[in-house]
Parts: structure tokens; C-alpha cells; sequence
């Protein structure tokens, strides 16, 4: 009975009421017995409302309605079984992918704390080497401290690996540089070209820095397309074989 008193509060109080009187309080324990039998069954209950009072509609109706139609009489499909299913499995595949719709569920204010104080520190230290990388892969430095804030945003709200560190990184900027250098023709950048040919010496990220930004970043989309690709072929297993470089 108490556990019941969140439920029928009326019930419970018109027994600590009836303390004395047993017939009336055998007359309010069965009320609440055929109703919590009647919410586990999800039958309809003979109990009474209150003391002397009945439900509006009895049992022969229901019934009839459940012959007449072949079928229980709540049709409803956004009540039955399946729907439920389909909804928690949806809910479910959803929480997967996107990581930030956990947190409410597990987030506190010691934790909400405790990461203010590591982005915090990240932050301070992440914005002079942001600089440098762009800096060696011969971007305005501008470039880095987007790449340093962009990139963590979008994966802590989708990534799944609370230990991974996302951003650019010294060989990754490295490569970057070596693979693009010398590779802006005569129509992009005119000034590092003498008589037809390539000057010699001469640094195109520095000589022309919008043609070489636009060659980045198009390389930058090329790469992600092709990391998409992979994760929908499933082709992470292809790591296994590659140096980090590579």
C-alpha cells in the first residue's frame, strides 16, 4: 500500500482515515488491489472510483466493443507495441552517432566544472600552436586558429573517443607543404614564373597567398570526401596497414 501512494493518494488517505472501521478499509484495500492488478494487466477494472462510486463504463461494454470488432478497442497507433519499439530503436540509433544528446543524461556540476578547467587549459595552449602549424604549412596564421577551433567543436559534438586529440598536427602540415609546393601554375601565380618557366627559390605561399589558400583548402575537401567514402565502405581496417604519415 505504501508503494501505491503516489498513485491512488485519495485511497491511501481515506485508510489512514478508516483506521478503525475494518469493513471499509477491506472496501478501499480491494479498490486498490483490482486497480494496480488492472495497471499491470492493462485491463479494465470492476474497482470503484470511491467509496460507493463505480466506473462509467463496465466491463460488457468493453467486451462487446473487443467482439464486435475482432480487435482490442484502442486502435491507436502511436500506443501500440510496435510503435513503441520503432520509436526507442530510432531513439536509439540517433544517441549513436550523435554523442551530444548523452550528455543531459550524464552530465553534473562537478563535470561541467572539471571540463571548463581542461578547455581552459587546452585552449591556452592550443592557440600559439595552431599558429605555428599554419605557419609551416604556409597558411596565414589566421587559417590555424580556425582549424584549432572548428575541427574539436564538430567532433566533440559527433565523435564518439573522449581521449582522441583532434586538430593539425606538425608532419600533417609538413606533408601538406611539400605536396603543394611549386604546383600553382603561371595563370595562378604569375610572379614566380620568368620566361615560361618556374623561378627558382621562389615561394608561392608567400608570393601568392590567395591562389595557394584556395589550392589548400581544396585539398583539405578532396581529403575529407575521401575519409567520408572510407567510413561509409567501412575501410578503417586499411589504418592498420598505414603509417600516420601516410
Amino acid at each position: 500500500i505504501p508503494a501505491m501512494a503516489g498513485f491512488y493518494p485519495t485511497a491511501v488517505r481515506e485508510l489512514s482515515e478508516m483506521s478503525y472501521d475494518r469493513e471499509r478499509r477491506s472496501e478501499v484495500i480491494g479498490r486498490l488491489t483490482s486497480s494496480a492488478v488492472a495497471t499491470i494487466t492493462g485491463q479494465p477494472s470492476h474497482a470503484p472510483d470511491s467509496v460507493g462510486q463505480t466506473h462509467t463504463r463496465p466491463f460488457e461494454q468493453i467486451d462487446d466493443d473487443k467482439v464486435s470488432t475482432g480487435t482490442p478497442a484502442d486502435t491507436n497507433p502511436k500506443t501500440s507495441p510496435a510503435f513503441g519499439r520503432w520509436v526507442c530503436s530510432a531513439v536509439g540509433g540517433v544517441r549513436r552517432h550523435v554523442s551530444f544528446l548523452e550528455w543531459p543524461m550524464s552530465l553534473t556540476w562537478e563535470a561541467a566544472l572539471q571540463d571548463f578547467s581542461a578547455g581552459l587549459t587546452v585552449c591556452v595552449l592550443a592557440i600559439p600552436e595552431s599558429m605555428s602549424y599554419a605557419n609551416i604549412a604556409g597558411m596565414p596564421y589566421v587559417y590555424g586558429l580556425y582549424v584549432a577551433c572548428l575541427a574539436p567543436l564538430i567532433y566533440a559534438l559527433f565523435g564518439r573517443a573522449r581521449q582522441l586529440s583532434v586538430g593539425p598536427t606538425a608532419m600533417l602540415c609538413l606533408l601538406l607543404r611539400a605536396g603543394l609546393q611549386d604546383q600553382l601554375d603561371e595563370q595562378q601565380c604569375p610572379g614566380s614564373f620568368e620566361g615560361g618557366k618556374l623561378r627558382i627559390g621562389v615561394d608561392q605561399s608567400q608570393l601568392c597567398p590567395q591562389a595557394y589558400v584556395s589550392m589548400v583548402l581544396s585539398t583539405s575537401l578532396l581529403v575529407g570526401v575521401i575519409l567520408l567514402l572510407a567510413c561509409v565502405f567501412r575501410l578503417g581496417f586499411l589504418i592498420t596497414f598505414l603509417g600516420h604519415p601516410v
